[in-house]
C-alpha cells in the first residue's frame, strides 16, 4: 500500500469514528459489524475503527443515567 493510500484508509476511519460517535448504540452495533466483517487488514492499519469500536463498547456498557 502507498503512503497516500494509507492517508485515505486513515482519513476515512477517522471520519468514520465521528460518524459512529454520534448514532444510537443498535445503529452504530450494527454499521461496526458490518465494517469489522468486510475488514481485511491488519488490526495495526486501522487505529481509527478499532477506536470506534472501543467508543460504541465503552458508551453500550455504561450504566444508565437515572430519569430526572
Amino acid at each position: 500500500m502507498t503512503p497516500s493510500h494509507k492517508t485515505i484508509y486513515v482519513e476515512l476511519e477517522d471520519t468514520f469514528l465521528r460518524i459512529i460517535s454520534t448514532l444510537p448504540l443498535s445503529d452504530a452495533q450494527e454499521l461496526l459489524q458490518q465494517c469489522l466483517s468486510f475488514s481485511t487488514r491488519n488490526v495495526e492499519d486501522c487505529p481509527h475503527l478499532i477506536s470506534a469500536f472501543t467508543t460504541w463498547f465503552r458508551r453500550a456498557n455504561r450504566f444508565p443515567l437515572p430519569d430526572m
